[in-house]
Formats: C-alpha cells, structure tokens, sequence
C-alpha cells in the first residue's frame, strides 16, 4: 500500500482500512497454509511465519503450560482439602449411624420385653383374680357351714 514515493504522506482511513484488511487477509492466508502444512506435510507449500508471532505463540504456549499446572495444582489442594474435612466426618456420621442402630437395637428388645412383661402381668393377674374367686368360694362355702 505505502509505496516509497508516498511514505511521507499521512495515510487516510481508506489506506488504514485496506491495510488493516489486508493484514486479516495475510494473518488468515497463513492460517490456512499451516493447516494444510499439519493436515499434508507431504506439501511443497513453505509457510514463513513471522518471528514475532512464532515468540508471541511460544510465550501463550508456555503460559497455558503455567496455567494448566497451576489449576492441577489447585484441583489437587481441593481434593486434599475435601479429603480433610470429609474424612472426620465420615468417621463420624459412621459413628453416629452405629449409635443409632444400637439405640434402635435397644429400644426394641424393651419393647418387646415390656409386651413380654405386660403379658405376664395379665397373666398374673389373671392367676390372682382366679385365686381371689376361688378364695370367695371357698369362704362362701365356709360361711354357709359355719351357719348351719
């Protein structure tokens, strides 16, 4: 676009445009040739890339390497941390649930010694109440002898 003879000449927001455009249209010719590059490297096509893109790209390359080591890292200290705080209370819900299954264990020999023991006193109570009948008889008979 600049040519020699207009290098002093301020350039107008038509040329910035066209260059700018331009510029896509290079920066978008060269990713496409790289792609054939990867995709047939058996291609004559020699793609020259400029310099400051190469270190541009090997700088991103290095900060992403940071980066995904970085958020391992942090994963990591996530689990550890979980695995601290779940690890007591893991162990205490197990006991909780333990003291709980005994407690129910508990209760329900009581109530079943309290049917067995309700049982027993009707049944006593039933022996008595036969013993008192057959106490009252036995004085009824008693007292009819006694009146004779």
């Amino acid at each position: 676009m600049n040519s020699s003879r207009f290098r002093n000449r301020p350039t107008t927001s038509y040329e910035n445009r066209l260059t700018r455009s331009s510029i896509e249209k290079a920066r978008y010719m060269e990713e496409r040739l790289s792609n054939v590059q990867d995709y047939y490297p058996w291609s004559r096509v020699k793609v020259v890339i400029d310099p400051e893109l190469e270190r541009i790209t090997s700088e991103l390359k290095t900060e992403n390497k940071v980066l995904k080591s970085e958020l391992l890292e942090m994963k990591l200290e996530l689990r550890h941390a979980l695995e601290k705080v779940e690890g007591p209370m893991k162990s205490k819900l197990e006991a909780e649930k333990f003291r709980c299954e005994q407690l129910q264990q508990e209760l329900h020999r009581a109530s079943h010694d309290m049917e067995l023991s309700k049982d027993q006193f009707i049944k006593e109570s039933q022996k008595l109440k036969s013993q008192l009948v057959e106490a009252t008889t036995n004085m009824t008979h008693l007292e009819a002898i006694n009146q004779r």
